[in-house]
């Protein structure tokens, strides 16, 4: 058979059947090597997909757009690495709109307390919340400036007074 034949099909494994670990009260599954229990294909994605990792901890961020100050609202285990993402143009949602900064996240026990607190953050509750935010985080950085702009008036003085003392 010509190999263009052959596309889209893959050729019968003639790899040793070994047995594998099986869940909690099942019995052990046999599993080809290269695979896991269930096959590639079994209750691994989807909506009747197995759910082994609800436990983890996952993160809901909100990310500012430098260019415009819009707001978007996700969930990530790993925040940062998909802040990196989004300011790499690897979201499509978020392309047109970098570079993006985080500006709030917060830790939720499982993948379904994160996606009830993602909707409650895009709901109307949810950005008068992120508008409350946007105040708390705007006083901090004018009550950061004021300190930095008395600290430089501080060491402006003082050091006017040290240098006119010693010449």
């Amino acid at each position: 058979m010509p190999f263009h034949c052959l596309e889209g099909r893959l050729p019968a494994r003639t790899d040793p059947i070994r047995i594998g670990r099986g869940s909690a009260g099942y019995p052990p599954v046999p599993v080809r090597s290269g695979q896991w229990p269930g096959g590639p294909n079994v209750g691994t994605f989807g909506r009747g997909a197995r759910h082994h990792n609800d436990m983890a901890v996952i993160f809901v961020y909100i990310l500012r757009s430098a260019c415009d100050g819009s707001e978007y609202v996700g969930m990530s285990k790993h925040p940062y690495i998909r802040l990196s993402e989004h300011n790499n143009g690897r979201a499509r949602s978020t392309r047109y709109k970098r570079p993006w900064k985080l500006v709030h996240r917060e830790e939720c026990a499982n993948k379904v307390a994160a996606r009830t607190r993602e909707k409650y953050l895009k709901s109307a509750a949810g950005r008068r919340f992120r508008k409350s935010l946007r105040a708390i985080s705007s006083a901090l950085r004018r009550a950061q400036d004021f300190a930095i702009y008395c600290h430089w008036i501080f060491l402006s003085l003082f050091f006017s007074r040290a240098i006119s003392s010693a010449g």
